[in-house]
């Protein structure tokens, strides 16, 4: 024997709150995972762009920082030999000035100056207060010689170009003759020095106009220097050849005046037409006499391609930039020519300089970018956690409706159920109170009609059982009675069996049957039938046998 199992059942109110905790459910579950996604694409979306745009703008302002800094490089570098430039052609057009005023004074009578000269060997205290005449072994002038006193005539025009020329370590004048007169005032001259076999002396005298000399030599005033001479000649038919000279330190140039530019990461070299280091940081006089030749670095010796490329370029007068390596370091350099003296200047600096903004700029955008990605991450994680607060929050809300909902909308349900279980216990005057404002509202009205439908009917049913039992009843007894009408035995006859039998077609009916005696052994024997049927005609057929047997019985004549 097999047994079902048991059916669950849900009343209404169970179903419609799974109902809507199901659809409630699946909407938000359908929304939640919309949300989720387009939060998440959305931020991961955020995040490349924000990657992508961080490392585009890294990369163009690296490039643009980098073409920044190369450009800085050699505006500054162009910038600083036009300034060296403009030094060497200031010292020219001075000289040139000096060499003026020299040959006009050697045309016209002797002049005495304001500034006082002295004699080497005894020099002024304050050297900014006085020049010194110096005479050369062998020197054929005397000191009170016309021309030696034409020569420190001009004393005053030593000192004021000299004043004039910041960069001037000393402005003097040398004669034919063995003289030489120098300013500032001072008495170190080295035993020996002969300014006529000086390079600056002799070279001047086989040209026009001012004459640089090739490259630094050590100084005869102040040993520790080492300078570069620019000199012109004056001749006069009187005095011979005079040439004045005007010293510029190399120290002066690199530190003083194109080191400074680039600070102490810079590297400044000058060098001339043939690539001899006119002057740079690491260039030093040493111990070296002043009769001592100095050996200048040539950057052709130096045993890197790169830079010889460079060197190659400057002294063949060229601009431009070169990223070159340099004892294990990478380094931009920027040259530009120094036109005046067919000279050229390179300035450099190391690339982790150049480079270095770069990187900070680039480490700065890739830490902006990350912490982009992270806010991006957290406002993510923080909206994800908000919208689940949400989620639960709804989802807990549509509970709370579903249940109101629910028995709201089954309110009316139960107290129908209450109605209905009412009338099935036979309490008819019970009416249901639905204020729905819907069909509810309108199925308690017609409940109520119906309830009060039934009571009636139900009042009027008994009413009609009760008569139709009352009259049920008096047909029996009329059917009794028209029974009794009937005769009980069948004549007996001789030769004759008789019987007889009447069903009526209703409780009563008008058809009847009897035997009546006629005397002498007769009998009449009536079979009738009423016209209609009923009690009406079952009190017509009592009439009519009542009239007949009074008519017939012992009557004879049949």
């Amino acid at each position: 024997m097999k047994f079902a199992p048991p059916r669950i059942k849900f009343t209404i109110r169970v179903k419609i709150l799974i109902l809507f905790l199901v659809l409630s459910l699946a909407a938000l579950a359908v929304t939640g995972y919309f949300a989720f996604s387009s939060i998440n694409n959305v931020g991961d979306y955020a995040k490349n762009s924000s990657e992508v745009l961080g490392e585009g703008v890294a990369n163009n302002s690296s490039v643009t920082l980098l073409f920044l800094g190369e450009s800085y490089l050699v505006r500054t570098t162009a910038d600083q030999a036009n300034l060296t430039d403009a030094l060497f052609q200031d010292t020219d057009s001075e000289i040139e000035i000096l060499a003026a005023q020299t040959a006009e004074l050697q045309r016209n009578p002797p002049v005495q100056s304001s500034l006082p000269t002295y004699p080497e060997s005894n020099p002024p205290a304050n050297s900014s207060s006085g020049a010194v005449l110096f005479f050369a072994p062998g020197a054929t002038a005397t000191p009170g010689s016309e021309e030696a006193r034409t020569l420190t005539g001009l004393a005053d025009n030593l000192k004021a170009v000299y004043n004039a020329d910041t960069e001037m370590t000393g402005v003097y004048i040398a004669t034919d003759s063995g003289m030489l007169l120098f300013y500032p005032g001072v008495g170190n001259f080295p035993t020996g020095f002969d300014p006529r076999t000086r390079e600056w002396f002799f070279k001047a005298k086989g040209r026009s106009g001012p004459v640089w000399s090739e490259k630094p030599y050590f100084d005869a005033a102040f040993s520790s220097n080492l300078i570069m001479t620019c000199s012109e000649a004056v001749s006069s038919p009187d005095y011979g050849t005079w040439v004045i000279g005007s010293d510029v330190s190399t120290k002066t140039i690199d530190e003083d005046y194109i080191g400074q530019t680039l600070g102490n990461d810079g590297y400044a070299v000058l060098l001339n037409e043939k690539g001899d280091v006119i002057s740079s940081p690491e260039q030093s006089p040493g111990e070296k006499k002043w009769d001592d030749q100095f050996i200048p670095v040539n950057a052709f010796s130096i045993n890197n391609s790169g830079l010889s490329d460079v060197a190659e370029n400057m002294t063949s007068g060229l601009s431009g930039t070169a990223k070159v390596s340099y004892n294990g370091t990478e380094i931009y350099v920027a040259y530009a020519p120094v036109r005046s003296m067919n000279w050229s200047l390179a300035l450099s600096l190391p690339a982790s300089q150049i480079l270095g903004p770069v990187e900070i700029f680039t480490d700065t955008i890739n830490t902006s970018t990350q912490g982009t990605e992270n806010d991006i991450d957290t406002q993510t994680k923080l909206f994800g956690t908000v919208f689940s607060i949400l989620f639960v929050v709804i989802l807990l809300v549509v509970f709370l409706v579903s249940v109101v909902l629910s028995r709201v909308i089954t309110r009316p349900v139960s107290t129908l159920k209450k109605g209905t279980a009412a009338l099935s216990k036979g309490d008819l005057d019970f009416r249901v109170s639905i204020h729905s404002g819907d069909e509810f509202e309108d199925l308690a009205h017609s409940f109520n009609q119906m309830a009060s439908a039934l009571k009636d009917n139900i009042e009027n049913l008994r009413k009609t059982t009760a008569e139709k039992e009352r009259y049920a009843k008096e047909l029996e007894i009329a059917r009794s009675i028209q029974t009794s009408f009937l005769p009980e035995n069948m004549p007996e006859i001789a030769g004759y069996d008789i019987s007889a039998v009447m069903i009526p077609a209703m409780e009563v009916g008008g058809d009847f049957y009897d035997f009546i005696p006629a005397g002498e052994g007769k009998w009449a024997f009536i079979v009738a039938d009423v016209s209609g049927k009923g009690v009406s005609a079952a009190l017509f057929m009592a009439m009519s046998r009542t009239l007949l047997r009074a008519s017939l019985e012992g009557t004879t004549n049949l």
